[in-house]
């Protein structure tokens, strides 16, 4: 008790504290204690100086002394008042926090409905039905049906752009005749599926039809595995069950020797009489059979199936039915913009449903249903991307004709008159082009391509996301169309 509370603080601080420096700051508490506006920034991190305040600066209680003869019946007349606005009060406090709940509720289930369609609208989603297909299919499905019945073989070449439903066709007809083989309608088969892009190296495709061959899950020795599938297809056995292997992204196997002999034993094995191996071959080039040896010319091109790009109604049949469970998810109008900004440039069915899964996500935020300006949103962050890939991924020479092109349409531009709207600034003849491609490379020291090389050249540039390519009706010469601002 003899100690004042000034030496109980200074006493515990120094036992916390090995060094308590008084020098530094005064810490005389005979004073007020220090503002913290007149503290440096490192006192208000010290324990000290919060400890001060903390002490130092508590409002201490004043004791009220209440007249005697205060009226008791003012004070009754106030608490009624009281009680009366506090009931007031939980009541509107109840009814705002039922308005909250039910909002809470709708913006649940809003969500929810958004995140099941973008589960929808997952690629590895095998869609219900494919609108735009069904005579590709229907002629899939019955050549696949006769090859089963009449225990033969065949090659059969898919094509087309990429996005427009090839692989999920087969995907789709695969599963069918499967429901069929298990219901004892169609006869025994086996199947598999092999993307070229994802294999480390071409010859594993050997391993993975040998594994399918002989319904084992061991790996083989891709050289070994070779000779064994030539005994398989040429010895006759009668035991032997159908295979159908499907390789997709074809054309990865033609840039190297070993590919193409890997290439042409897969389209030679179907042709052998004993063999009981059908090949669906997918790839993007129309003409693939065109370009490659005699010898797998004849192979290749047995059967041909072509796939064209989406129209906008298609695509719009398509996102719809994808969204026919979880319809409340998108406005009506929506699925229809989206598929007409991807048809009007690629017709590409999975960039309609990279973009409506964007939206989506977009509209998950706002915790909102789908609307146009969720899309124009999505559409624009992926423009953006498209067009900063394809640019990186230019050759020199193409990224000198691009700049020719913009130098072109920056010139024009220019010159001309900003009253008459008539003229297209973006649209300009590729001779012009061709010439100040010309002018560009003498500029930069670089030698310039030849005229096959350049038409090469424009049918890439035009084939991206930044042009676009139309026979002007004033004009034979064709014309080129830039299809991004030029800034």
């Amino acid at each position: 008790r003899e100690m004042s509370l000034e030496d109980v603080v200074i006493d515990d601080l120094s036992e916390e504290h090995d060094v308590f420096d008084s020098n530094e700051h005064d810490y005389s508490f005979t004073n007020s204690p220090p503002s913290p506006s007149s503290l440096q920034q490192d006192d208000l991190l010290s324990d000290e100086v919060i400890f001060d305040h903390l002490i130092f600066n508590q409002d201490q209680e004043v004791p009220v002394e209440h007249k005697q003869g205060e009226d008791e019946q003012v004070e009754d007349e106030r608490e009624d008042e009281h009680e009366e606005r506090e009931d007031g009060e939980e009541e509107e406090e109840e009814e705002e926090e039922e308005e909250v709940l039910e909002e809470t509720e709708e913006q649940r289930e809003v969500i929810r409905c958004l995140r099941k369609a973008r589960r929808s609208l997952q690629l590895n989603q095998l869609p219900k039905n494919l609108p735009g297909r069904k005579e590709q299919t229907n002629e899939l499905k019955q050549s696949l049906k006769r090859v089963l019945s009449e225990k033969r073989s065949t090659c059969i070449y898919l094509s087309g752009v990429p996005g427009t439903g090839k692989t999920v066709t087969v995907q789709k007809v695969m599963r069918k005749l499967e429901n069929l083989r298990n219901e004892k309608k169609v006869p025994e088969f086996r199947y598999k599926e092999i993307n070229v892009l994802k294999l480390s190296s071409a010859l594993q495709i050997y391993s993975l039809l040998l594994q399918t061959v002989l319904n084992v899950k061991k790996s083989f020795n891709p050289k070994v595995t070779h000779q064994k599938l030539e005994d398989i297809f040429s010895k006759p056995t009668k035991k032997k069950i159908p295979c159908i292997i499907m390789i997709d992204e074809l054309d990865q196997l033609i840039h190297t020797k070993q590919n193409r002999q890997i290439l042409y034993n897969l389209l030679e094995w179907p042709t052998r009489k004993d063999s009981i191996l059908t090949v669906i071959c997918i790839a993007n080039q129309v003409d693939l059979p065109e370009k490659l040896p005699p010898r797998l010319q004849s192979r290749l091109g047995l059967q041909r199936i072509q796939f064209k790009a989406y129209t906008s109604s298609q695509l719009v049949d398509l996102l719809r039915s994808r969204l026919a469970d979880v319809q409340d998810a998108f406005e009506p109008d929506a699925p229809e913009y989206c598929a007409k900004f991807v048809a009007g440039r690629t017709g590409d069915a999975r960039r309609a449903l990279a973009l409506c899964r964007r939206a989506t996500e977009l509209a998950e935020e706002e915790k909102t249903r789908v609307g146009d300006r969720h899309v124009v949103a999505a559409v624009s962050e992926v423009r953006m991307d498209m067009i900063e890939v394809t640019i990186n991924q230019l050759s020199d020479q193409e990224a000198v004709l691009l700049a020719a092109t913009i130098i072109e349409l920056r010139q024009k531009f220019s010159q001309l008159n900003p009253t008459n709207t008539n003229l297209n600034t973006k649209e300009i003849r590729k001779m012009v082009v061709r010439v100040r491609y010309l002018i560009v490379c003498t500029g930069l020291g670089v030698a310039p391509v030849s005229n096959p090389i350049l038409n090469v050249m424009f049918a890439r540039l035009e084939s991206s996301c930044l042009f676009k390519r139309f026979e002007s009706s004033w004009s034979r010469l064709d014309n080129l169309y830039l299809d991004v601002d030029l800034d």
